[in-house]
């Protein structure tokens, strides 16, 4: 029997393996691993499934209902998964207590990726180390699926965390292992998609859908291989904390990695956790409505200028000079000028709510939540349907910011009026022709080449689906967009923080690592 102490426990949440200590008790229900790995079946189970951990926070659930509402992805005013609490003005810091009623949205992700690293690890000690298991010739598919989650794992710990333990099949987690900071969990990260990348494209398999939930049946090897690459171009991306760290990203590599990568897009069923939960609630229509802080930069009556001039407690959909509806060349936003001409004509991305006002409650949590528009798509999509993980407008815009960054404005632009021609708004060059004035800033100027291309990448690779429902955010932060005093990363979880003797802390708000007064003023 294994004895299991409330150190191994937290090791076992977070790194999968045991250890005997103080407080000990035979833990019954444990298999014995020994055993367990020495059944090939059962180790290629093991790291297959692995994968799932890291899908449940990114996607099943987790902490992007918040973030979303942080970054004005979308505006809800329910309290549920801490979305209230988070996106309150002025915003408040993380309180890193397991007392707290929403530590789980700060703890979750942190758990089930390091679980997911864990189920790896063991898996790849039977294989790689202690050899207790011949897989023939699927090792290499499990090796570079392993790899593949690892990095998965460990880049996502970084877009989101300070800090964590770096560990693999070859550590001996009876010390404790070291932790590390967040651009050195990344380096860790793009290390295992690196090897994994390499193998995928020196043998060939056949990745079954029972392993990831893609729309077609299967994915081989050459397909897996660029998948890959699109994740690192976003990892590579997304990792800074502030325009300083954004400039600073290798953005030859993101280039490289985005015109090397394809599209990537799951389908959703309501079976077990292969549906996007947090997606379903975030379109419901009163959890999901429009929020004008970013949104309203297409409209070009003036009421956007007009609603961001007013004290925030006093800025609703009804302003001094009528109901705030956004009159917008962009088709992707209703058309016409009036209620009733907008209601029949709806956007591709957002509609005017058939009951404008219904959807409206708890003023005390903001009337600066309401919107008089929702997303067009169903909450069903949620649960049942086909989602882009990696739109094909995402790498785009990756191979765009680049090619800006780079000196290759006219590149970028051309990227750009991909997505944005067809939303019916002029085509840019590189000199950021904006005669559509889409996006109009806070201040009544038109936005110049690089807001443009944050515009579409927001438009057409937001829009909740990738980079754990809340691709705004994320962007965002790197951007300086978010408003003051977000929360710019998440601590270790006071629990893991505790049994780890690291110290328990706490950012944004007024505190460390709050966002500063942003691009457009907030």
């Amino acid at each position: 029997m294994r004895k299991l102490s409330v150190l191994a426990v937290a090791a076992t949440m977070l790194f999968g393996t045991s250890a005997c200590g103080d407080l000990a008790v035979e833990n019954l229900n444990a298999p014995d691993a020994a055993r367990a790995l020495a059944n090939p079946g059962d180790v290629e189970a093991l790291i297959s499934g692995a994968w799932i951990s890291w899908w449940q926070p990114t996607y099943w659930s987790g902490p992007g209902p918040w973030l979303s509402n942080v970054a004005f992805q979308h505006s809800a005013y329910p309290a549920n998964f801490g979305m209230v609490h988070f996106s309150q003005i002025p915003r408040v810091p993380t309180t890193n207590s397991t007392a707290f009623g929403f530590y789980t949205e700060i703890s979750w992700a942190y758990t089930a990726w390091n679980r997911a690293i864990a189920a790896v690890n063991d898996g790849l000690r039977a294989i790689l180390v202690d050899k207790t298991v011949d897989l023939g010739a699927d090792e290499a598919r499990a090796v570079a699926w392993g790899r593949f989650v690892q990095g998965l794992a460990y880049g996502y710990l970084a877009l989101l965390y300070d800090e964590g333990p770096l560990v693999d099949e070859t550590t001996d987690l009876e010390q404790t292992p070291e932790f590390v900071g967040y651009q050195e969990l990344m380096a860790r990260s793009l290390e295992y998609l690196d090897e994994a990348h390499a193998i995928a494209s020196t043998n060939a398999f056949t990745v079954p859908d029972t392993w990831i939930w893609l729309t077609t049946e299967s994915m081989t090897s050459t397909q897996f291989a660029r998948y890959i690459r699109s994740f690192k171009a976003r990892l590579r991306a997304n990792l800074a904390r502030t325009p300083e760290e954004r400039a600073a990203v290798n953005w030859n590599a993101v280039l490289a990695d985005a015109q090397a990568g394809d599209p990537l897009a799951y389908t959703t069923t309501r079976v077990g956790f292969r549906s996007n939960w947090s997606l379903y609630y975030m379109l419901l229509r009163g959890w999901g409505q429009m929020s004008y802080f970013v949104h309203g930069m297409a409209d070009q009556s003036g009421q956007y200028q007009e609603w961001m001039g007013l004290p925030v407690e006093q800025r609703t959909p009804i302003l001094p000079s009528g109901p705030f509806l956004v009159q917008t060349p962009d088709l992707r936003f209703p058309q016409g000028e009036t209620i009733e001409e907008q209601r029949a004509n709806p956007g591709v991305r957002l509609m005017m709510v058939a009951t404008p006002g219904d959807q409206w409650s708890r003023p005390d949590r903001g009337e600066w939540r309401w919107s008089y528009y929702h997303d067009v798509r169903s909450p069903l999509l949620g649960i049942q349907g086909t989602l882009w993980d990696i739109a094909p407008a995402e790498l785009d815009m990756l191979a765009a910011e680049a090619h800006y960054r780079l000196g290759n404005r006219a590149a970028a632009a051309d990227l750009i009026n991909k997505t944005r021609v067809p939303a019916g708004l002029n085509a840019t060059n590189a000199d950021g022709l904006n005669t559509s004035c889409v996006p109009k800033l806070p201040n009544g100027q038109c936005g110049d080449l690089f807001e443009m291309l944050k515009w579409e990448k927001r438009m057409e690779a937001g829009f909740n689906h990738g980079l754990v429902n809340a691709s705004w955010y994320f962007n965002g932060r790197g951007w300086g967009d978010l408003m003051q005093g977000s929360i710019l990363q998440l601590p270790v979880p006071d629990l893991v923080a505790q049994l780890a003797n690291r110290p328990t802390r706490d950012y944004g708000g007024n505190l460390e690592f709050g966002a500063p007064v942003g691009t457009y003023g907030y």
